[in-house]
């Protein structure tokens, strides 16, 4: 499946929001800010695998505050 094709896949299992932030974060660096339970982990990482399945090649990085929000937060939705 390509980048586009995995996008619009994707797209349709959010709310406006999350399917808007997904769709527009498309810079170098994407920050995703704002309240608890608003759905950024997921958007972020969804961006994140759609970036890694069709952008350019080379090295990834995705950043969190703690390593402990990384296990308790994405590693869980990476191992899905």
């Amino acid at each position: 499946m390509d980048k586009l094709a995995l996008e619009k896949h994707f797209l349709k299992l959010f709310s406006p929001k999350q399917a808007n932030s997904i769709a527009t974060s498309n810079a170098k660096l994407n920050f995703w800010v704002g309240s608890i339970r608003s759905g950024k982990t997921y958007a972020s990482i969804v961006r994140f695998i759609i970036e890694c399945a069709g952008g350019p090649p080379g090295q990834f990085c995705l950043v969190t505050k703690t390593f402990d929000s990384f296990k308790r937060n994405i590693l869980p939705l990476l191992d899905e």
